[in-house]
């Protein structure tokens, strides 16, 4: 369990981060603030002990987790008492989809544009190469060079936020 000056220095270090995170799945301030409130709770009783103390500073991968879990928890209570989802007006059946869709958004957003049209393109919009380098005007060896160092930040992306085995490498 965290002392009260650890849990200090890891809410002021993180809560607004995670609060940011919270909100970007949630779309709405009070349910952001009560999974942010659930987070801290759950890290004071239950800091992981491969982070020790003194590491409340790292601790950012680990607290995006435990947000996470609780988030998804959240919505599979409504899925279960409903049978569906209900998520910034559209209906899912899984809340998997839904959160799949908001981490891969997030992190294709702190890419390049470059690397943001050419995974658009090449992988969301499963256009060839060719077709890729017609539209967006460039030589189809530029557009398999965006690729593969599109795909390699998207990875450094997905680890930095936590959700790096969503991705495997083959390098």
């Amino acid at each position: 369990m965290l002392d009260s000056k650890s849990l200090d220095r890891l809410w002021s270090g993180h809560s607004q981060a995670i609060f940011g995170y919270l909100f970007s799945l949630t779309k709405q301030q009070q349910s952001a603030e009560e999974l942010l409130q659930e987070t801290f709770l759950k890290a004071m009783k239950s800091f992981p002990l491969t982070i020790s103390c003194q590491d409340v500073d790292s601790a950012r991968g680990w607290l995006i987790r435990v947000a996470r879990n609780l988030f998804i928890d959240r919505y599979r209570k409504q899925l279960r008492e409903s049978g569906r989802v209900e998520f910034s007006g559209e209906t899912f059946e899984s809340i998997d989809v839904v959160l799949d869709a908001l981490v891969v958004k997030e992190a294709l957003l702190r890419l390049s544009n470059e690397h943001q049209e050419v995974i658009k393109h090449c992988i969301l919009r499963q256009l060839t190469v060719a077709e890729t380098a017609q539209l967006i005007g460039v030589p189809a060896g530029t557009v398999k060079s965006r690729t593969y160092y599109a795909l390699k930040a998207m990875r450094l992306q997905l680890q930095e936020m936590g959700f790096a085995q969503w991705m495997t490498t083959n390098e």
